[in-house]
């Protein structure tokens, strides 16, 4: 993990457990483990770490979202593809009855006609 990756998840997690301005440059410094004007070398701000980390959550967002778009098209596709084969099965049994009755009643005129 890089530091510019270390400095965002503590910077999320400062977030989440100070808010955004419950914690200061310091406090990022001392969870990584790093002096403050290091963290100058990969953000000018706390806002440049805030644009980054929206950035951040809209690209997992966006992946999230894709793959449960995915995973709805293969559902989506499943279920057209049993109900394809369950309208041929039917319509295969129904032909199969059909063909069975005419079949029958074809073999009774013909043993009352002769």
């Amino acid at each position: 993990m890089t530091t510019k990756e270390k400095i965002l998840d503590a910077a999320q997690d400062l977030i989440q457990t100070r808010s955004f301005h419950g914690f200061s440059y310091q406090d990022m410094a001392d969870r990584v483990g790093i002096r403050k004007p290091s963290l100058y070398h990969h953000f000018d701000s706390k806002d440049a770490i805030l644009v980054e980390l929206v950035g951040r959550y809209y690209a997992e967002m966006n992946l999230i979202g894709e793959e449960a778009l995915h995973r709805l098209a293969n559902a989506r596709l499943f279920e057209i593809q049993h109900a394809r084969q369950f309208s041929v099965s039917t319509c295969a049994e129904r032909a199969s009855q059909d063909f069975g009755s005419n079949h029958r009643r074809s073999q009774e005129r013909s043993r009352d006609g002769s």
